[in-house]
Formats: C-alpha cells, structure tokens, sequence
C-alpha cells in the first residue's frame, strides 16, 4: 500500500485500521477494501485535510469521529459534522443494504 499522506486530526482515527479493526464501524464509515478505502459502494481518499468521495469534506475531528469508530464520542461532533455525514451516507449509498441504490434500508442488528 503506497504512503498517504493525512493530517493530524485524520491520523488516529485512521490508526485502528491496522491495529485495533474490531473498533471500527464497516457499514455506516471508513472500511478497507484490498489496499484502499471505501464507504458505501464509493472509493474514498484521505489526506491531509480532506475526506473525498465524489466531493471534497473537510476532515474535521466530529466527522472523522462519525466515519470511524462503531463507539462515536459526541462531544467532537457539531451539526455541521452530522449534515456532512447524512450527506456522504446518501452519496455513497452506505445506509442500504449491500450498498446498491435500488436497495432497502439497513436494519440494526441489535
């Protein structure tokens, strides 16, 4: 995997996918794909201040936080965080089943 340059408020929420990956929410943010990363069915890179889809997020603490751990601390999160993630959700179609635009809504599974 080539080196990818990310910030200082992406590193340690970029850090548990090599090491602790059971922290991680798969479904609803960042996942490994082979040697890259995706939410949904979209590929997504990550750099110094950026999160990028099909556009450009900042990377901000409270995002980062939403896209990352299944345990999401709310203290980092702002209202614009939440509206950039419902944004990057349906963008990328990670709240339906396997991804597919044609599909139904997730269900939780607890």
């Amino acid at each position: 995997m080539a080196e990818k340059n990310v910030g200082y408020v992406t590193t340690p929420y970029l850090l548990p996918y090599v090491y602790k990956s059971q922290l991680l929410d798969k479904q609803y943010g960042i996942r490994n794909d082979g040697d890259r990363f995706k939410i949904g069915d979209f590929v997504v890179v990550v750099d110094a201040e950026d999160i990028t889809t099909k556009e450009d997020f900042h990377g901000s603490e409270g995002l980062c936080e939403l896209l990352t751990p299944k345990n999401v601390n709310r203290q980092h999160v702002t209202s614009d965080d939440l509206m950039t993630y419902k944004k990057i959700l349906i963008m990328t179609n990670a709240h339906l089943e396997g991804f597919s635009p044609e599909a139904s809504l997730l269900s939780p599974k607890g």
